[in-house]
């Protein structure tokens, strides 16, 4: 873990005394008889959260230098997710600001996967012309070498979209729709 990271861990070593220390055989009940010290079990959605939480208010403090923090997150939540063999479900409340396709910042839960992503074609199609903010930076500003599946999963795991969101808008049935749909010829273009 980067140094700028709050939470610290106990080695494994250190660990197996103190659970022969205290006589317990789960890490749970471990960080419950360690409560007072603050020693919580390792949760990879607390860890995301706090990486999260610091870069946030670093890019507050320095927004100059927000891209290069944003990739340091990045990597920083990488290492932990492709050393986890188990791949849980992210909290929804935890919310990763990545780069955008336009040199901008968004939530991944807001960005898409562009062209450059084997899965991201038929989005860019879609939503391009629109607004290129809509994209999740290329592999290379996110700090990595080539998209990979790996990497795919990665960001879509975090929040990025692999396919359009499905919205269900329920209009009212009233004489300005009516007179709206009646003046429409079809097939309609809208341009």
């Amino acid at each position: 873990m980067p140094s700028w990271v709050s939470q610290k861990f106990l080695s494994s070593e250190f660990t197996a005394k103190l659970r022969e220390r205290f006589g317990v055989s789960r890490i749970r009940d471990l960080s419950l008889k360690l409560g007072n010290f603050n020693v919580q079990e390792y949760n990879m959605n607390s860890l995301v959260s706090s990486i999260t939480a610091e870069i946030n208010r670093r890019a507050k403090d320095n927004p100059d230098d927000e891209l290069d923090l944003r990739k340091q997150m990045i990597q920083a939540i990488w290492n932990l997710y492709s050393s986890s063999s188990e791949k849980v479900k992210l909290r929804e409340e935890i919310t990763c600001i990545l780069p955008t396709c336009s040199n901008k910042f968004d939530s991944a839960k807001n960005l898409y996967m562009g062209k450059e992503y084997s899965g991201g074609k038929i989005l860019d199609y879609l939503y391009a012309h629109i607004d290129s903010s809509l994209f999740v930076a290329n592999v290379k500003m996110l700090g990595f070498s080539e998209a990979t599946k790996e990497i795919e999963d990665f960001l879509f795991w975090l929040g990025v979209n692999n396919a359009p969101k499905y919205t269900e808008m329920r209009f009212h049935r009233g004489d300005f729709l009516n007179y709206v749909m009646t003046s429409l010829s079809y097939p309609a273009k809208f341009e």
